[in-house]
């Protein structure tokens, strides 16, 4: 083995003048370091490097080798230090011992010390600084960790390279507290492969196309953001519903906080609305009534295990595996629970409720300007959020872009689904009204998209004493998709099919 065989194998490798991005450095992949690591070419590489060792004492250093030590013995190769493979061999100096770190005091020389441990290792005794440096700087090179299915938050020393590379297309975005940046996530160091439908596939000889949000900021805030962000995802990925984003992982680097998330091929729901001109037909309205139905029943799912997400509206609502001429293989998922709130009692009425702070403005529900200050807020704070999804999902797909974007321009004035009197008491905003009116208006008979409209106008976008809790929201939307799945008729009728001959 040499240093361009270590090296050839490496992903990130510079080429001429293009560097790839400052989270993509060179790393060797789990895989090749089992490729790599062959008996032969131990073997060959410690009589090439210590002139003279017998045969006996080479046999015993390559079994130490590839049994326990295939990291320490490529960084060797890489940083020119093999000749000192029997020292380490003899102290019993493994793969598990590393990352090693190198401590200076003023008055005495350097300590060379270990994985998690302060106590000297006396095996880099007969090493020269440089030597002992160029080992230090190299061993990241092959410490590249690997995400495992049992373990979610992961603590990172400043030098790991994370096993990261350059997505083929760019995708970047900046929130109020982190940036997100699409990479490529080696398949070698992830055990749990996500699907383009974001859920778990078999295949892991292609690299996963990835999100990785950074928290940008170093405060207490920041710190109780991520930490709750973090319990939330992990319930989730633990509920492994199918309309909740499963997150990879979370993991601290330094100072710097991390979230790895499946990248959402199709955007997010918001944009998918304002761009997605598809014609109306039965396999789009079928489409509908199965997203609707599956978001309620993420809701459910995490109020089940005491979560409310507290920001649910159409830019947290991603799309995977979009294609705008197929609508049937698109799911949506809930993601970005930054406001979520893992809660210690359960929030099944006002005076269970806890107090989140609330989300988007447009998105609220009436009681967060209740006149009383700390109001308390239940669980169906969801669910009226969902109203408002469900109702622009409705508007997308009966009357299409143009639709969609003259009900935002009209509610955009007050930014709010609801106003509030002069006595403080709100009602909903006029123009959610007229949009109500003009769907029950046009779609007349008995039909699943009726009925979903009178669940939203009778059941969500109503004062939380009228509203319904996501389990009872969940039961009658399968009501509707049972009687859908009996009869196409109720769920496309000609009176749909005027609909979008005019969409």
């Amino acid at each position: 083995l040499s240093y361009e065989d270590v090296f050839n194998n490496c992903e990130n490798r510079p080429y001429g003048a293009c560097s790839s991005p400052e989270d993509c450095a060179l790393f060797l992949p789990q895989n090749r370091i089992k490729s790599l690591i062959q008996s032969d070419r131990v073997v060959s590489t410690l009589r090439q490097n210590i002139p003279g060792i017998d045969s006996r004492e080479v046999q015993i250093v390559a079994d130490y080798v590839t049994t326990d030590a295939k990291q320490v013995f490529l960084t060797l190769v890489y940083s020119g230090t093999v000749k000192h493979i029997r020292g380490l061999q003899s102290k019993g100096f493994v793969d598990k011992h590393l990352p090693i770190r190198i401590e200076y005091d003023a008055s005495d020389p350097p300590r060379i010390l270990g994985r998690d441990s302060n106590t000297p290792l006396h095996c880099f005794a007969d090493w020269c600084l440089r030597e002992v440096n160029s080992f230090c700087q190299e061993q990241w090179i092959f410490l590249a960790p690997v995400f495992r299915q049992d373990k979610f938050a992961y603590k990172f020393e400043k030098g790991h390279r994370l096993p990261l590379m350059p997505a083929d297309e760019p995708g970047a975005g900046l929130g109020n507290f982190g940036t997100v940046q699409r990479f490529k996530l080696h398949s070698a160091h992830c055990q749990q492969v996500p699907s383009s439908r974001g859920g778990i596939h078999d295949n892991t000889d292609e690299p996963l196309d990835v999100a990785v949000k950074r928290l940008i900021r170093n405060d207490h805030q920041t710190d109780k953001l991520y930490q709750r962000e973090t319990n939330a995802l992990e319930t989730m990925k633990k509920l492994n519903n199918n309309h909740l984003i499963k997150a990879i992982a979370t993991y601290t680097k330094g100072n710097n906080k991390y979230i790895v998330f499946p990248w959402a091929n199709g955007g997010n729901l918001q944009h998918m609305m304002e761009t997605d001109q598809r014609k109306l037909d039965e396999g789009l309205a079928n489409w509908v009534l199965l997203q609707i139905a599956g978001l309620s029943d993420g809701i459910r799912a995490l109020h089940s295990k005491k979560i409310r997400h507290g920001d649910v509206k159409p830019s947290n609502i991603l799309c995977f595996n979009y294609d705008p001429r197929m609508s049937g293989n698109t799911i949506l998922k809930i993601a970005d629970v930054g406001l979520a709130k893992l809660h210690e009692i359960h929030t099944c009425d006002r005076t269970n409720a806890t107090t989140t702070k609330h989300g988007s403005i447009a998105y609220e529900p009436p009681e967060v300007y209740a006149k009383k200050t700390n109001v308390i807020l239940s669980r169906r704070y969801d669910t009226w959020s969902l109203g408002c999804v469900f109702l622009e999902i409705i508007i997308w797909a009966i009357y299409g872009v143009e639709g969609f974007t003259l009900f935002h321009e009209q509610l955009s004035q007050d930014l709010s689904y609801h106003r509030c009197r002069k006595d403080d008491s709100p009602k909903r905003h006029p123009t959610v009204c007229i949009w109500i009116q003009r769907l029950k208006s046009d779609i007349t008979s008995d039909s699943a998209f009726r009925e979903l409209t009178q669940l939203i106008d009778a059941k969500l976008l109503v004062r939380v004493t009228e509203r319904v809790y996501s389990e009872t929201l969940c039961y009658e939307l399968e009501e509707i998709k049972r009687r859908a799945a009996a009869n196409s008729a109720y769920l496309f009728n000609s009176e749909m099919e005027r609909l979008a001959a005019n969409r």
